[in-house]
């Protein structure tokens, strides 16, 4: 017998992002869709911020450049991008303020901007900062050492050092050749005036790295910046024996890192590192005898492809990452050759066209998985030892897109930023959460920008997210804030992209507003004017119209007020579809109760909780039947016509009806327009009709 039954649930937060599991086990309060809203612990899910336009930067489109943000704290950060097509003549190296997009000046050579030349500038290129200094590495180059040498003088042997006379003429070199009682190899010596003997490098030996051939040094002096080829120290003692060439020599370089005041460079499977404190010098300073500052040669061993890609100083440990394998550099006491080694971390695939990121204890990084990426948190336990790598991609297994090319962290705002070549106009976002050592945020959804745009670059200082983006007329450089201040003299923050503040001219003949962009957009695109200040009207949208692809206009004297311009664009979230769950018995493999089959669930309606809100609308899209759209809106209009309108954002309830069976509609909130939307929880009512008794 069928019994009938008015039966509730509620969704009590909305931040875990988006789920591709059946909907069955699916956790209720993941979404199935998110497009522009962030998932945020203490904002609830809201409209993500809109870009604040800073510049454009260059006058015509990219598809490909190599980037880099050179921070030297607040005020003084700078945006590095260098271009190449594999030829001389458009290869081009460029510094812009990251804050105003002012270009700096960059004084480079022909010779040292030959170096940059490359046919993938994304991939081929990379940047190390340290300091004032920003090494740049041509991973395309081969190491290489130069034609000079030491003088071919004829030198005299002896046993020991001992047997040297203090006669010998000055200038004259010695080679001690030792005995079974040194502690030391061969080494050679000058005789300088007096009884002095200097240990100096073997006559015709190769002395010099070819300073073409390695990373080149972009310093900062003030606002500008000069590019060079490093000056290498040169091999002052020994031979090629007792003081060999760096083990890059010969090889293309795959990465640069700083760790443990030593510059290193790594090429297939050998790591090098500087002299400690002397980041120029990869040789020692004495053959007779051994010191913890001189520079290491060393190599992973291992059973499986072990040509390191990636470099990653990370918990004072420094985490090599090849194709099949993760390792970490350690040592037993201060870093020296006698101290240091390398031990696997993890036994991983990995995506090697994507840097891997650090963010507070984890580290992320990329997996090809068909046509699509898994990425995971590689988690370690220093207290036992144990590595583990999570995959934070399981339950969205087809959602971040192949071919990731950058990652950003911010470990401030607990957040992590994809960028991949399949879908320029994307960002993909990674939200977590961490309670001691319970995770109880595991967020997956994505930006959008307009389908044009293509972002060549991102990153992320604190709570400001740099964006690099090309567009037909040319790149542009804008900023994103996480945490959405309030526009000035406005009570919430416009959500409209390529925000600006213009100040409109009026045209008293035509009783028209025009602003000037600082951008082209198609006349076809929609614009947004809203009025900023102190009165009343405050925040209220202004119809407009588009002369042209640079100018904004509306009937009225607007002339008096800074407004904020911008391009609305759309936040999407699709609820998952809703089941009644046992209240006992045992939970799935997935932590949730096992949904009820044997009955019929008729959604009646939905309420839903929201807080500082402007407008949102609620789709009902029910099979076999026309889609339904129910809008909140808090403008409130004025009927006396000596006040304005007027804008108040709203917290309270929002109730829509539904009344379709549980698995036949689909429920989305969205919103186009420029006021906030925040969301806190959601929850519904309807009637359960069960065909049977649980026993």
């Amino acid at each position: 017998m069928s019994t009938s039954a008015l039966v509730s649930d509620s969704i009590p937060y909305m931040v875990q992002g988006i789920s591709q599991q059946p909907d069955q086990i699916r956790k209720p309060y993941q979404g199935e869709i998110q497009i522009n809203a962030q998932s945020s612990i203490v904002d609830a899910l809201n409209k993500r911020p809109p870009t604040d336009h800073v510049a454009k930067i260059l006058t015509s489109s990219a598809s490909n450049a190599a980037c880099h943000l050179v921070d030297r704290g607040v005020n003084d950060r700078y945006i590095v991008v260098i271009q190449s097509d594999n030829t001389l003549s458009n290869t081009s190296i460029k510094a812009f303020n990251a804050d105003t997009g002012a270009e700096s000046t960059v004084t480079v050579s022909v010779a040292d901007l030959t170096y940059f030349v490359c046919s993938d500038p994304r991939n081929d290129i990379r940047f190390l900062t340290v300091l004032d200094d920003t090494y740049i590495l041509n991973r395309k180059i081969t190491a290489a050492m130069t034609t000079d040498r030491s003088p071919n003088v004829t030198f005299v042997e002896e046993q020991k050092f001992s047997d040297l006379s203090t006669s010998a003429a000055t200038g004259s070199i010695h080679k001690i050749i030792g005995d079974n009682d040194d502690k030391f190899s061969t080494f050679f010596v000058e005789k300088k005036s007096g009884d002095v003997f200097e240990e100096t490098v073997a006559p015709n030996n190769l002395i010099r790295i070819d300073g073409n051939t390695l990373p080149h040094k972009l310093t900062k002096n003030g606002t500008a910046f000069t590019l060079d080829k490093d000056t290498w120290t040169d091999r002052l003692v020994g031979d090629d024996d007792t003081n060999p060439d760096p083990k890059f020599i010969g090889k293309t370089i795959n990465a640069m890192f700083f760790f443990k005041a030593r510059f290193g460079l790594i090429a297939d499977q050998t790591i090098t590192f500087s002299e400690t404190n002397e980041f120029d010098n990869f040789f020692r300073t004495t053959v007779t005898t051994t010191v913890d500052s001189d520079p290491i040669r060393t190599e992973v061993t291992h059973t499986r492809i072990s040509e390191i890609e990636h470099a990653l100083p990370f918990n004072e440990q420094l985490m090599l990452f090849s194709s099949q394998s993760q390792f970490f550099v350690e040592s037993n006491g201060p870093l020296a050759s006698d101290t240091i080694a390398i031990n696997p971390a993890s036994e991983f695939e990995m995506d090697v066209k994507l840097a891997p990121v650090g963010s507070g204890v984890n580290v992320y990084f990329g997996q090809i998985n068909g046509q699509f990426s898994r990425i995971r948190e590689l988690f370690v336990a220093t207290d036992t030892n144990t590595h583990d790598a999570a995959d934070i991609t399981a339950h969205v297994p087809q959602y971040v897109p192949k071919n990731l090319h950058r990652a950003a962290a911010s470990s401030s705002e607990d957040v992590i930023y994809f960028l991949s070549t399949e879908n320029m106009n994307r960002i993909f976002c990674y939200k977590y959460n961490w309670s001691g050592t319970e995770k109880n945020q595991s967020a997956w959804s994505f930006f959008e920008l307009e389908s044009t745009d293509s972002i060549l670059w991102i990153d992320i200082v604190e709570n400001i997210t740099y964006l690099v983006i090309s567009r037909s007329d040319g790149v542009y450089l804008e900023k994103m804030d996480y945490q959405v201040a309030p526009d000035t003299n406005l009570d919430f923050n416009a959500r409209i992209d390529r925000k600006v503040a213009l100040t409109g001219s009026y045209n008293a003949g035509t009783d028209t507003t025009t602003w000037t962009l600082p951008y082209e957009v198609p006349t076809a695109t929609e614009m947004v004017v809203v009025k900023r200040g102190t009165g009343d009207d405050k925040g209220v949208s202004v119809a407009n119209t588009r002369p042209s692809t640079t100018t904004v206009a509306s009937t009225g004297d607007f002339s008096s007020q800074v407004c904020l311009l911008g391009i609305p664009y759309n936040m999407q979230f699709r609820f998952s579809k809703q089941y009644i769950r046992e209240g006992t018995g045992v939970s799935t493999a997935v932590g949730e109760k096992m949904t009820l089959q044997t009955g019929r669930l008729q959604m009646r309606r939905w309420t839903v909780t929201f807080q500082d809100t402007g407008f949102f609308t609620v789709e009902v899209n029910a099979d076999g039947r026309d889609l339904k759209t129910y809008t909140f809106d808090t403008k409130i209009i004025n009927l006396t016509s000596a006040k304005p309108d007027r804008v108040q954002l709203q917290t309270g309830a929002f109730t829509f009806p539904v009344m379709s069976e549980n698995t036949k509609f689909t429920c989305d909130l969205k919103s186009d327009s420029y006021l906030p939307a925040q969301f806190i929880q959601a929850e519904w009512e309807g009637f359960f009709v069960s065909h049977t008794t649980r026993m």
